[in-house]
């Protein structure tokens, strides 16, 4: 119905309207000018200024023609993997041409592309290869269409060879050459340096219009948003025809969660991106008004192109609004824009409150709230648990969904014209988010890396991030928030609740001050967080403390099969650390053989078989004192064929020399084989006094079981 009425509306909208609409619907008149008007009372804020206009400096100072050219068409082809296949048989991953797999050494996403410097080039930052060894800059340009747009049909191919071996008779002329569509290898592999390379762009090409779209908040000055405006149009150009999926047909790797849907990127990842852009757009729309300069170039273009009518700030906002916004608005509803729950929702509100155009923004808005929609409600019931986080199992994806909806809540609150809905009063249960990673971050310092988060032995507590709680405090004025906000600041409100778009910046922070000095500093002691499933116990503080991380909650959703999987905090280190986020977020060996596996944990392995992927356990006893804490979790469901599967920790203080005593018993009762495992921290293994024997073939599941076989 919300789809049907939007089109409705849109067709009987006079065309003028679109002229009419001077500031965006975010960034209201008085928010620009609150902001520019602290740029002149607070130094802070006018260091803002200054260092935001430096990073725009060399986006400002590209030409027009470069900017409206460097905005890519669906025919150019992007993937975020140069050699990952998902249809071909074989390994699905090969690494660099030169070096193989070397390369992952650095990293998921390797290839770092310097688009001034080497544009059209990746240098593999193992063996410093460049590819492709031809000049696609050339091909590029030949191949464009009438509309502007790469079409590699059109293309000269006399220009696809290797630079270094120009002779046709030479074995290497054709080596590493990339037409768009991957260099293809003796094996019949394609190695999509190209590809990669169009992935990156786009997100350069979103991370210079945001630039340019905050020198124009902080400065009024209309040649930012200008530029900011001609990618935005060029953008909304090409837009309408972007499509993941023929790629994603091809077998190559995007961010879409395996259902091979999107549009410039895979449908998770597009979730982003088409928020930054609306974003950006909702920022420079006032600076689009009267910029003559502006319209006369988006007309040369349409006269060149055959790019339909171009030349007014009406033809440029009903093309940004279509071809951008509205385009947009219909991909989330099938599908081709969708990540994480909360994702698709703040892209949906931002691109709302962009178009402010009305009824169709709010019925947009409502679209967030639906329960066939976004439908946050049906969300808060059933995946948000009572400490605050969501369905999934890792600590990172867990509090993801209550940081995006907290962002949606902060877009709704900005925007005047809908009071229908109100995230913060409607749904108090929602409250708790503001607090969840500031109780899961052991000693104050360390949030566990359970699942699909962090990484081996990370210290961070990132997740429990002062200004995010210093935001519960702002909308709801409850002085925990307060509290615990100017705790994780480090016992400072510095910062903590800035506003720039307020009259009064600091206000918020002022009360957080007030608050904060009155509370002392962090209560010492643990957390049983049931509804995630967190057993923590402490004993001291800080460095000198010691901490005790129990899972037992969901191993399902980015989680790992690890249901009671401890880990040991001391010394300010993770001392028996998960791996956290695996090597690579894909089915291969190193994640689906080991990182992915129970045995892989501290855990007791029960026949050879991995756990059950299951909601969670059960708490038989928990209890914190100073210098004593203990716990006993149940986590039968994980083997549902034992009699019993049952852990039991204890957290003991030994005295002046700031150390405890970890104990573990680990019950288990049924089953053939019991093997209790467990791995301590990340570096170099040595011993004293054993007589270890070498295996020479095989892995840890036995001599005749090769890494790739998924014993496990």
């Amino acid at each position: 119905i919300s789809l049907s009425l939007s089109i409705l509306i849109l067709s009987t909208l006079p065309f003028n309207v679109f002229a009419h609409r001077q500031y965006g619907g975010f960034y209201t008149r008085e928010k620009i000018n609150n902001l520019q008007n602290n740029t002149q009372k607070h130094d802070w804020a006018r260091e803002l200024k200054t260092l935001t206009i430096k990073k725009a400096e060399p986006w400002v100072s590209k030409s027009d023609d470069f900017l409206w050219a460097m905005v890519p068409g669906q025919n150019t082809p992007r993937c975020i993997d140069v050699t990952l296949d998902r249809v071909a048989k074989g390994p699905k991953l090969l690494g660099c041409l030169k070096c193989g797999m070397e390369v992952l050494k650095y990293g998921n996403y390797p290839y770092e592309p310097q688009f001034e410097d080497k544009p059209w080039k990746l240098t593999c930052p193992s063996c410093k290869s460049v590819f492709p060894t031809n000049d696609f800059g050339k091909f590029y340009a030949s191949a464009m269409d009438e509309r502007g747009q790469f079409n590699a049909t059109k293309g000269d191919k006399s220009l696809l060879f290797n630079e270094a071996h120009p002779d046709p008779s030479d074995p290497l002329h054709k080596y590493g050459v990339d037409d768009g569509f991957g260099y293809i290898d003796q094996n019949g592999r394609s190695h999509k340096f190209i590809g990669y390379y169009v992935w990156k762009k786009w997100d350069y090409i979103s991370s210079g219009l945001s630039l340019l779209a905050d020198a124009y908040l902080y400065s009024g000055d209309k040649k930012y948003a200008r530029k900011a405006a001609i990618l935005l149009d060029r953008i909304a150009d090409v837009y309408p025809e972007m499509d993941w999926k023929p790629y994603g047909d091809k077998g190559w790797y995007h961010s879409d969660g395996g259902i091979y849907m999107g549009k410039i990127h895979g449908s998770i990842w597009e979730t982003s991106i088409v928020t930054a852009f609306a974003d950006s757009y909702d920022k420079i729309l006032s600076g689009s008004v009267d910029n003559t300069e502006l319209y006369s170039f988006l007309k040369k273009q349409s006269q060149k192109y055959k790019i339909g009518e171009k030349g007014s700030r009406a033809l440029f906002v009903k093309n940004v609004d279509d071809g951008l916004l509205r385009t947009a608005y219909k991909a989330i509803l099938s599908k081709q824009i969708r990540g994480n729950q909360g994702m698709q929702q703040l892209t949906m509100a931002t691109c709302a409150i962009a178009l402010d155009t009305q009824p169709e923004t709010n019925l947009w808005l409502d679209w967030v709230f639906a329960s066939d929609g976004g439908n946050i409600p049906g969300l808060m019931i059933t995946t948000f648990d009572r400490d605050g986080t969501s369905n999934e199992g890792a600590p990172g994806y867990a509090l993801m969904w209550g940081r995006l909806v907290t962002q949606v809540a902060e877009r709704l609150k900005g925007y005047s014209a809908y009071t229908k809905h109100n995230i913060i009063k409607e749904f108090p249960q929602f409250n708790t988010t503001f607090l969840v990673a500031y109780r899961m971050a052991a000693l104050g310092m360390a949030i566990p890396n359970m699942g699909d988060s962090g990484s081996t032995g990370s210290v961070n507590s990132s997740y429990a991030d002062p200004k995010f709680i210093a935001k519960g405090y702002t909308f709801t004025k409850n002085p925990e928030f307060a509290k615990a906000a100017y705790n994780a600041n480090k016992n400072s409100a510095d910062k903590l609740g800035r506003d720039l778009f307020s009259a009064d910046p600091d206000a918020i922070s002022k009360e957080i001050q007030k608050i904060g000095e009155k509370s002392g500093i962090r209560a010492e002691g643990g957390y049983l967080m049931s509804g995630f499933g967190l057993a923590l116990l402490e004993n001291g503080r800080g460095n000198s403390g010691v901490a005790i991380a129990n899972n037992y909650g969901r191993t399902i959703m980015h989680a790992h099969p690890d249901l009671m999987n401890f880990d040991l905090l001391a010394f300010g280190k993770w001392l028996a650390p998960d791996h956290g986020y695996p090597e690579f977020a894909t089915n291969i060996p190193s994640n689906t053989d080991w990182t992915g596996s129970t045995v892989a944990h501290n855990l007791v392995f029960v026949n050879e078989k991995p756990q059950k992927e299951v909601w969670g356990g059960h708490t038989k006893l928990f209890k914190q004192l100073k210098g004593f804490g203990v716990f006993e979790l149940d986590g039968k469901t994980a083997y549902p064929d034992l009699n019993e599967y049952k852990r039991t920790m204890f957290l003991i203080d030994a005295g002046a020399d700031s150390n405890a005593y970890a104990i573990d018993i680990f019950k288990v009762s049924g089953g053939q084989d019991h093997l209790y495992s467990f791995h301590g921290p990340p570096g170099e293994i040595s011993n004293t006094g054993l007589q270890l024997t070498e295996q020479k073939t095989g892995t840890y599941a036995g001599e005749t079981i090769e890494k790739g076989t998924s014993a496990n």
